[in-house]
Formats: C-alpha cells, structure tokens, sequence
C-alpha cells in the first residue's frame, strides 16, 4: 500500500549489493513513511516499509495506524511480517 512518495537519504547505491553478499540476510527493514506500508523483493532479500505506528503525526486520515511485527525463526532463517493495530487485528500485504 503505496499513498505517498517514498522518503529515502540518497547513498552511493553501495548498499544493497553489499548486504546481498551475505546471502544470509533475508530482509531489511527498511523504515517508514507515513502512509506507505508495504514490501518489496530486491537482490533475494526483501525491503520492508511501514506505516506509522504512533497518533500524533500526520496520515492518519488515509492510512489506519499501526505497528509492524516481525517474527523470526532461528531454526531455519525464516522470518513473517504482519502489520498490527491498536484493537488486535493484523493486516498483511497480499
């Protein structure tokens, strides 16, 4: 879910390649724009936005807030995200 542009500090485009060659990483979470939440696959590793969690700043009125949650599996390297809201219930991109 994409409603704004995205916000990033520009870099030498050295980054991600260099976190690629590990080949143990599985993904990165990347931060967050307000009203942007939402994954996408990049050099076999996933690059993950979400929204914002807390009621004081701005976007609440295009995108429900909430909170990422990231869960890890230490026996075989797996992880799931989901996006949680304040009442319990859970959304994840499709």
């Amino acid at each position: 879910m994409c409603q704004e542009e995205v916000c990033f500090e520009r870099e030498s485009g050295t980054a991600l390649p260099v976190l690629a060659e590990s080949r143990t990483i599985r993904a990165t979470f990347c931060g967050h724009d307000h009203v942007n939440d939402y994954a996408v696959r990049g050099r076999d590793m996933d690059l993950v936005y979400g929204r914002a969690t807390g009621y004081a700043g701005y976007g609440g009125e295009k995108l429900r807030k909430g909170a990422k949650l990231i869960e890890l599996d230490l026996g075989d390297g797996s992880y799931r995200q989901v996006t949680v809201f304040a009442d319990g219930t859970t959304w994840k991109q499709g």
